[in-house]
């Protein structure tokens, strides 16, 4: 069974909330109150003034695609999911059953003929060579 007292230690290390906020009596309703504490934080965030920094930083991420990141929110999940399987849980599986994170089997030169094909309008295959850019 997991301390109480760890488990604070270890929300408070890891997504920044103080341990003398979190209230509870067992792992799921110090969660809670985490989840709680974390949504409070983030409506505060989002009505103090940003800086122009801020701002521009936040207009340029838009623009590259870049998402901010939640790294408490995702810190919070890991922990609870540690407090599920440690419960008694199955740990859950969200690839879907792929296998993820295997290297190109491709050498270089044939990724490298796919990265060309896909940017360039030469096409060696078409009669005249070319092609029209989308």
């Amino acid at each position: 069974m997991i301390n109480l007292e760890e488990l604070k230690q270890t929300i408070e290390e890891r997504t920044g909330i103080p341990s003398k906020l979190l209230k509870g009596e067992n792992a799921e309703e110090i969660i809670v109150s985490a989840k709680a504490l974390l949504t409070y934080r983030r409506e505060q965030e989002t009505q103090r003034p940003r800086s122009t920094a801020e701002q521009f930083k936040e207009w340029i991420d838009g623009r590259e695609g870049i998402e901010a990141q939640d790294t408490a929110g995702a810190a919070l999940a890991d922990i609870e999911e540690a407090v599920r399987i440690e419960g008694g849980g199955y740990p859950r599986i969200t690839d879907a059953g792929e296998v993820t994170g295997l290297p190109d089997p491709r050498n270089t030169q044939q990724q490298f003929s796919e990265w060309f094909s896909n940017k360039s309008a030469l096409d060696p295959f078409k009669k005249d060579g070319w092609r029209p850019i989308i």
